[in-house]
């Protein structure tokens, strides 16, 4: 006997086809999951520049408005407002 007779082909092994198709739907689960977070990560990163814009729209709005001109500084003195 030498070593070559001994060589005993064993046979692949052999996967249920449930388990093959949890995979698949796994597969394409996960694939599906990576799309919405990154469709969510960049209306995210969207809506926050929008955030940001709006506040500073308002910032500036609101010191117009709050500005002291020239001609309501002797009305305030006059009500005693400082």
């Amino acid at each position: 006997m030498s070593s070559e007779e001994l060589v005993v082909a064993i046979p692949p092994a052999t996967v249920p086809e449930s388990v093959l198709k949890k995979r698949k739907r796994d597969d394409q689960w996960s694939l599906s999951r990576k799309q919405k977070a990154e469709e969510t990560k960049s209306k995210s990163a969207a809506n926050r520049k929008g955030v940001f814009k709006r506040a500073e729209q308002f910032i500036k709005e609101y010191r117009q408005q709050v500005c002291f001109h020239e001609f309501d500084i002797p009305f305030f003195l006059q009500r005693g407002m400082k």
